[in-house]
């Protein structure tokens, strides 16, 4: 009777992987993993990182430095450096040919994939 009154207090989704799904993509936070169309794409942990960010919110704009903020855990004042760019221009590489990181000019990137 005690464990049965337990588990009733577990919310039914507790247990439940947390899974963003979006046309074409899928993103597993607790195993680390994608599947684009059904296939394992191999990510860098930066990488998945940076995919697991902006799919959390998506349509929100993320700028180069909050980018590196909330990768890397310190403020990115001193660094000068096209890291992000590269680090996003690889991704979109591996997620080829979905479309689902813009870039809007001189504010930053955001996720555009659409939830299923």
């Amino acid at each position: 009777a005690r464990v049965q009154t337990i588990l009733r207090r577990v919310p039914a989704g507790a247990n439940a992987a947390r899974l963003l799904r979006f046309d074409g993509i899928e993103i597993d936070l607790d195993r680390r993993s994608v599947m684009r169309h059904g296939e394992v794409i191999e990510l860098t942990s930066t990488e998945f990182e940076l995919l697991a960010l902006l799919a959390a919110a998506p349509h929100k704009v993320f700028s180069r430095d909050d980018i590196l903020e909330k990768l890397r855990g310190r403020s990115a004042e001193d660094i000068h450096s096209r890291a992000v760019d590269i680090l996003v221009s690889r991704l979109r590489r591996k997620l080829e040919p979905l479309d689902c990181i813009h870039t809007l000019r001189n504010a930053g990137y955001t996720f555009a994939g659409v939830r299923v």
